[in-house]
């Protein structure tokens, strides 16, 4: 799957933007690297490495796949009130705990 294609499936972690320059940073840096090495201590299993680095830096998972019924969507959100981080989401306590009833409710 291509860089536009992961932006089009809303995968990108960052703005378009910044990964095309994080992207043409990486290419051209590893470009310049592997030019510089002598043909018989060239590695070139180094630039597969640095693209899955840096595809792995800007885009995100695939997204898991869901149910489309309420009651699984409803179970998906919930899920996704605390990110990867483990951080709350940005509501005051008692609305994430109304939310969370309610998303708990439309999943029975």
């Amino acid at each position: 799957m291509s860089l536009l294609d992961r932006a089009a499936a809303g995968r990108l972690r960052v703005p378009v933007e910044e990964a095309t320059h994080v992207v043409h940073a990486a290419t051209t840096g590893a470009t310049l690297a592997l030019i510089g090495e002598a043909a018989p201590r060239r590695n070139l299993s180094i630039s597969t490495r640095l693209r899955n680095i840096v595809i792995g830096s800007i885009t995100t998972d695939p997204p898991v796949a869901i149910g489309t019924d309420l009651a699984s969507r409803a179970l998906a959100l919930d899920a996704a009130l605390t990110d990867e981080d483990g951080a709350a989401p940005p509501l005051r306590a008692t609305e994430t705990a109304l939310l969370r009833d309610w998303l708990r409710r439309l999943a029975e």
